[in-house]
Formats: structure tokens, sequence, C-alpha cells
């Protein structure tokens, strides 16, 4: 329950949580890894995935490499990403024959992160972020907000080429050229997806989740900013080449084959299956045949 993080001691919980848990059976065996517990399975969406919680020490026999909905969800619109697009452009009056960058706004976070960021306001936030991308080169830039945003908040950035879209974002990122976000967990959908991306990291948490993928590029002040925008909006080449990296990436961050639903299903099926009369109840008891699961190798799927 314990963890030293630079020369202090944290506890996991209060102290009357801990004692609560640990006296109930309700503890989990590694108390600060969020997904730790007695779950049979845990259902992983990705190799990049698999390996991290792996890393985190979660026990790689009950890791289950099977993917999400949500990589369903990709995978259709990966399908008919020309076609949204056409539609997306023709309900925001957008220009088709312009390259699309789609951003997923960050919500406001100064009051815990004020120290740390560049800019005194929200509202100066939004107005740089939305500007610095519309001035980069010609381009359609649309919206997305983060779902603690309010509308009425970004509404007056709007302008011809600049538009807000209401679909949910994992619904857009398939029809964009270029993703950009803030540290945002959607960052691995456009990697799925092979669409190159620019990380403002804008609250400096320095998450190195994405370190290793070279499709992603993670800048932490408005001037790099503004200097990776440009240069991605400007030379052409440089995207491209940016894009092919994400797409030598991009299977080892989903598996958008459209069968995920179908493999979370079979795991159903077959763990309910082992559960005979007389059984006993309890992780072990409902864990496949399996006792060692291998890292999955992206190349091999």
């Amino acid at each position: 329950w314990v963890h030293e993080h630079e020369g202090r001691r944290l506890l996991r919980l209060p102290a009357a949580g801990v004692l609560a848990t640990q006296w109930l059976g309700l503890a989990p065996p590694l108390p600060w890894q969020i997904n730790s517990g007695d779950a049979d399975a845990i259902l992983i969406e990705s190799a990049a995935v698999w390996r991290y919680f792996a890393r985190a020490g979660l026990p790689p026999d009950r890791l289950r490499l099977t993917g999400t909905p949500g990589a369903d969800r990709l995978a259709r619109g990966m399908a008919e990403a020309r076609g949204r697009r056409a539609q997306l452009c023709e309900r925001l009056g957008l220009d088709p024959l312009l390259p699309l960058v789609l951003t997923a706004l960050p919500p406001n976070q100064l009051d815990v992160r004020a120290q740390t960021c560049d800019f005194g306001s929200y509202t100066d936030l939004l107005r740089d972020w939305i500007d610095t991308l519309a001035a980069a080169g010609a381009c359609n830039l649309v919206l997305s907000l983060h779902p603690r945003s309010r509308i009425d908040s970004v509404r007056p950035f709007e302008g011809p080429a600049v538009r807000i879209a209401t679909e949910p974002v994992i619904d857009l990122i398939p029809s964009c050229d270029l993703f950009v976000a803030s540290v945002s967990a959607t960052i691995r959908w456009a990697i799925a997806c092979g669409k190159p991306v620019l990380n403002f990291d804008v609250y400096r948490y320095r998450y190195d989740d994405y370190s290793s993928v070279e499709g992603v590029v993670t800048v932490e002040s408005r001037e790099a900013f503004a200097r990776e925008a440009h240069r991605m909006l400007s030379e052409p080449a440089h995207l491209a080449s940016l894009a092919r990296k994400q797409e030598a990436a991009a299977p080892d961050w989903g598996r958008l084959d459209g069968g995920a639903a179908g493999r979370i299903l079979a795991l159903f099926d077959e763990m309910t299956a082992r559960r005979q009369p007389g059984v006993p109840s309890g992780p072990s008891a409902a864990l496949p045949a399996a006792t060692s699961t291998p890292a999955p190798d992206p190349q091999s799927r």
C-alpha cells in the first residue's frame, strides 16, 4: 500500500480504507495498479497495451488480447472514411480538396496545472491553439470538444475553415489527415488508424505512453507547437513520412479487423463453459487452460 516517490512515502488510500479492504478480503494484489484485482481475465485492446500492463505487474496469463468494440468502430470508420469525409465537409461547409486536421481540444485543467502551462486562462489557450493550427497552412480545421467542455466556450473561434463537429471523436479520426491532441487516450485510436499525431502536452504532464511511436510528435511549448504544426501542414512530404511511420506502428496499437466483439463473446463462452457444478469459484477456477501467454507479436496478426 506504500509507494516511495521522490523521497516521500505515499499511501494509496487513507489508513481506514486500507484496513477495511484488508479486513474484508477486498484488497487488490497490487494496490497502486488500477486494474489489479481478482479478475479471471483482463481483456486488452492491443499488443502495446498488453506489454504496458505486463510491465506494470499484472499476471500475463490473465491478459487476453481481444481488442475492443471501439476497435470495431474504428474499422468501420476506416472502411467508410472517404464517404464520411465527404459528408462531413458538405455538412460543415468545408473545402473537400484541403487537408483535414482534426483536433481534440484539451479540457480546462488550469486549476491544477497553472504553474506548468504557458497560458494564463483557458480562453487564451483555446485561442492560441486554434489560431496556430488555422494559420499553419491551408487546411480544414475540425474541432472536437472534450466531454467536460461547453460548446459555447468554443463557438466564438469558428470560421469558414474552422468548424466544430459534434460527432464522437472516434468516428472522426478515420477521416482526418492529421490528429492534434494533448496527452489524450484518443491518440491510441489515431495510431491504430495510421494517422500522424501532433501531441501538444500543454499542461506538461510528460507521460511517456507514446514516446516510442515515431508517428507521434510531442511538444511542450507554444513555440514548438507552432513550429511543428507549420512544418506538418506546409511540407506535404514531411506529413506523408509521418503517416508511413504511423501506418507501420498501427498493428501494434489496434487490431482493426472488425472481429473484437466476436472474440470477447467467444472468451465469455470459453470461461463460462469451464464453470461446472461443484467446481470452486475464484480466479484460478475460471482461468483458461493456458498458464503462460507470450508477449503478442504485432507482425504475427
